[in-house]
């Protein structure tokens, strides 16, 4: 079989819970590896809070952190890290014109976090406490352009009122809005950043052909993903859109190793892997 590119998202689909790996997709994913293929991490997430799982699996590809806007190769100091620089004084403009829609700013640089203000809330989302945090006004402790900006609205009532602002002022960018039950997120990033063409930019690099691709993830934010690859895949937890827009689906869920039992599957390979 020609090597493959599969790029994986962590959480909800390679993750079965927020802090760790199912046995069984370890397995797998190792021997693929060990196949010749490459399988690359594609996670809405920061490198601090990949890096675990990337060792755990013993990956030496590169990884697109924060849905494509960092790319980088951790075990490959000669790599070109390709990073997206979101203007300050966008920032500031933002900061000041939508205060009045505004509980939070939060941006982030590597690992440097900004926040406009100190929320306990927070640090269950961003992994803060492997971070190194500055707190205060963006004006005052953000001085260089960051990675990544994202917003939390003082209610999703307020989300046309941002999403129309950003529109009318920075046509190169869009807004994805997310929400739990307790807080209304806006990421706000350039329009040609998200994980299916950061995954192409490692394809390249890799000389890998776009119909070698082979995606799998759960989320809205997997969307682009899985419509450039030759075989999308999306996870039985999959949200409805994602599953949309899939070649295939899982059956198994995270939680049950879907990954693994699906990549047998495809890929042919012997059951008794997946044997405990």
């Amino acid at each position: 079989m020609k090597k493959k590119l599969i790029a994986i998202d962590l959480d909800g689909t390679t993750l079965d819970t927020r802090t760790s790996i199912h046995p069984l997709n370890i397995r797998v994913v190792d021997y693929l590896v060990s196949l010749g293929h490459y399988v690359v991490i594609a996670t809405g997430r920061p490198w601090r809070s990949t890096k675990e799982f990337y060792e755990t699996l013993k990956l030496t590809t590169p990884v697109c952190n924060y849905n494509g806007s960092y790319i980088h190769h951790p075990t490959d100091k000669g790599f070109e890290v390709d990073a997206v620089s979101i203007p300050l004084n966008m920032i500031l403009d933002l900061e000041n014109n939508l205060s009045d829609y505004l509980t939070n700013i939060m941006c982030e640089l590597e690992d440097q976090v900004y926040l406009k203000h100190d929320e306990k809330t927070l640090e269950g989302f961003f992994w803060r406490d492997k971070a190194d945090v500055f707190i205060g006004d963006m004006k005052d402790v953000l001085k260089t352009n960051p990675t990544t900006i994202i917003i939390e609205t003082k209610s999703s009532d307020y989300n046309q009122i941002v999403l129309d602002y950003v529109n009318k002022n920075y046509p190169d960018y869009i807004c994805r809005f997310w929400s739990n039950s307790f807080v209304t997120f806006a990421e706000i990033f350039p329009k040609d950043i998200n994980k299916g063409n950061a995954i192409l930019k490692v394809a390249k690099k890799l000389n890998i052909s776009q119909e070698d691709i082979i995606a799998i993830g759960d989320a809205p934010n997997d969307i682009e993903l899985l419509k450039i690859a030759n075989i999308g895949i999306a996870m039985a937890n999959a949200s409805e859109d994602l599953k949309e827009v899939a070649d295939q689906i899982t059956e198994k869920s995270c939680v049950d190793a879907g990954l693994a039992y699906h990549f047998v599957k495809i890929f042919d390979l012997d059951k008794s892997i997946l044997n405990d």
